[in-house]
Formats: structure tokens, C-alpha cells, sequence
């Protein structure tokens, strides 16, 4: 009981942070915008910490404050087979889909640490860097799938 009210609390904590990260880009692009329309200058620093904001907090969010079940999903064969036999079908396809997700996680990285010697136009950081968030959803999301696995195999 005490680790589903950490877990809990961690999600909320993950909602709130990725809210802050979204609200971060809507004000970045205001700036960018007031600049360029207002002040008559483009600051295009602004447009690109907006993009990486905006990469991070939904990649962030998707795999640490959405639940498994709110992503979208083809459940034709589990949503068909009642039951039982839907329970273990479902827990199998989780189970195969993390294995999926963490087998591939080492060539993600791979191609991922590539990118250290590319930067982004303005700002200059290293795409290894900002592009590693993905890296992270990969491996939450792997891990999410398979506990959810095991849940729904100890139901079925």
C-alpha cells in the first residue's frame, strides 16, 4: 500500500513537472513572438529552447505521468477474447511490446551518442543531449509495459 502512494505521489509529481516544462514553451514563444512583432528583432534562441522544452515535456510526460492504459493502443485481439483469455492476450502483447521497447534500447542509444558531434543552431547543445530524452521514454516506457504485464497476468 505504501508503494502505490509513492507511486502516486511521483506521478503527480511527474504531472506537474511536465504542466511547468509546457507552460516554460507557451511563454518562450510569447517572448519570441513579442520580440519579433513588437520589438521588430528575431531571437531565435528562444524558438529552439521552446522545441527542446516541448521534446522533453512530452516525451517526460508520456512515459513517467501518463498511466499505460491512457496510450494509445490496437487491442482488436484482446478487445474481441473476453475474459481470461483477453487478460492473458493483453499481458502478453504488454510483455512483448516492453521486451521490444528495452531489446531496442541499446541501438537507440547508439545512434543517440552519434549525435555528439552535432549542436543546434542557436544555443550550441549538443543533440546527444537533447534528443537523449527520447532515450529515457524508451526505457520508463519498456519498464511500464512489463509491470503492467505482470499485473495483468496475475489478474488473468
Amino acid at each position: 500500500m505504501n508503494l502505490i502512494r509513492t507511486m502516486s505521489g511521483l506521478r503527480k509529481a511527474m504531472v506537474a513537472i511536465a504542466t511547468l516544462a509546457f507552460a516554460a514553451v507557451f511563454m518562450l514563444f510569447l517572448v519570441g513572438v513579442g520580440f519579433r512583432y513588437i520589438g521588430g528583432t528575431s531571437l531565435s534562441w528562444t524558438t529552439e529552447l521552446a522545441v527542446i522544452l516541448f521534446l522533453w515535456s512530452m516525451f517526460f510526460g508520456a512515459a513517467l505521468a501518463v498511466p499505460v492504459d491512457d496510450h494509445v493502443r490496437v487491442d482488436l485481439l484482446t478487445a474481441i477474447a473476453r475474459g481470461r483469455t483477453g487478460r492473458v492476450l493483453s499481458a502478453l502483447a504488454l510483455a512483448a511490446t516492453g521486451l521490444l521497447f528495452l531489446v531496442s534500447l541499446p541501438w537507440t542509444h547508439d545512434y543517440l551518442a552519434f549525435l555528439w558531434r552535432e549542436r543546434t543552431p542557436a544555443l550550441r547543445w549538443r543533440l546527444d543531449l537533447v534528443y537523449f530524452c527520447y532515450t529515457l521514454f524508451q526505457g520508463c516506457v519498456g519498464v511500464g509495459l512489463l509491470v503492467a504485464a505482470r499485473r495483468r497476468w496475475q489478474k488473468g
